[in-house]
């Protein structure tokens, strides 16, 4: 256990308790409260409850925490992060110290597992930055008007429907090879995967109805790209303007990026494509004949990190061009200051 404030106790919910941090989660995220039997007993399969830090107020849960590890892909290597996630204050009480003893907890935690960053996604900028977060990646939304859609390379390859389970076995291979060169993505584990792919369906949450998985294959059979998209039917005045929503779309290859893409645009009673969670260096538009089908919706922040082992963190990454800083490093919230050498180039560093 972890003491906060004077109004604030932290410490990892047991399985009995489970209830109450769902449905705390939930209220905070303005969802219905009530939580079932089964959703309970899927929370306690599913989590570490080691990894919890969660704020007591005279006895009762008002506030969720939790982190899970994986590996952070960084630039020339990847570094073990503690993802925190289901961060949550009961509207009641807030202001009175709860998330910032969750914090401090689930970051001296982090510390002592050997996890020398902390990493998150922010549900509002103004949160994290007050506990040494900042923005360390970022994402655009973008669509595309799939009758001014024309590719500039010929066609190749095959796309073909797929099951959940062929999804499965296939998706994860494609990509890990992908994520070492791709900065800031994570590790995903098999439960991640079960979980993303709806392998096991989490009780309460009804499987999307209009889903679709596709693989794309090279020339000779071998799986190069998949992706995942939902579909929604509409009509103008007798005209089909459908959309899709892009979920997932990961290719190993130029080629399998390209036809993926051209697939989607290709679709029947189809008039936009939509994709979030998309990365800034994005070529897709350099693949078309007219780039201005491709519509920018918005740029926003990614990923936050939080360092906590700074020496690690910046000898463990390469860097553009060689050269020699002297960086002084402080960290109020666990008053220390500490100064170091950082010597690096495009075949790694020192710190």
């Amino acid at each position: 256990t972890y003491g906060g404030s004077m109004a604030s106790l932290v410490r990892a919910v047991t399985e009995a308790e489970l209830g109450d941090y769902i449905g705390c989660l939930r209220t905070a995220f303005l969802g219905e409260r009530e939580v079932t039997a089964e959703e309970v007993a899927f929370k306690a399969a599913h989590t570490d409850l080691s990894r919890t830090f969660c704020a007591f107020s005279d006895g009762a849960l008002c506030g969720t925490a939790r982190t899970f590890p994986t590996d952070l892909t960084i630039p020339g290597g990847e570094l073990k992060a503690s993802a925190v996630t289901e961060v949550t204050v009961l509207p009641t009480h807030h202001r009175q110290g709860h998330l910032r003893a969750m914090m401090h907890a689930m970051l001296e935690d982090a510390s002592k597992r050997g996890e020398p960053v902390s990493i998150l996604t922010a549900s509002e900028w103004q949160i994290y930055s007050r506990f040494g977060f900042g923005p360390a990646s970022e994402r655009i939304s973008f669509d595309l008007r799939t009758t001014d859609v024309e590719f500039e390379r010929p066609r190749s390859g095959s796309v073909s429907m797929v099951g959940v389970h062929e999804l499965r076995s296939v998706a994860p291979v494609i990509y890990d090879r992908i994520r070492p060169a791709t900065v800031g993505a994570l590790s995903r584990d098999p439960e991640w995967w079960d979980s993303l792919l709806n392998v096991e369906p989490r009780p309460g949450w009804p499987p999307p109805k209009n889903r679709v998985r596709v693989v794309w294959r090279d020339d000779g059979g071998v799986a190069q790209g998949y992706g995942v998209y939902d579909t929604t039917e509409s009509w103008s005045d007798g005209v089909p303007v459908g959309e899709v929503q892009v979920r997932e779309l990961f290719a190993a290859t130029p080629d399998a990026y390209r036809e993926l893409w051209r697939y989607l645009c290709e679709l029947d009673l189809v008039a936009a494509v939509r994709a979030n969670h998309r990365p800034l260096d994005e070529p897709l538009v350099h693949l078309l004949v007219d780039g201005r089908a491709l519509r920018t919706r918005a740029r926003i922040d990614h990923l936050w990190l939080r360092l906590l082992d700074v020496k690690q963190s910046l000898a463990r990454r390469t860097y553009a061009r060689p050269g020699k800083l002297v960086l002084e490093v402080e960290d109020p919230m666990f008053q220390r200051t500490e100064r170091l050498a950082v010597d690096g180039d495009a075949t790694g560093g020192s710190a």
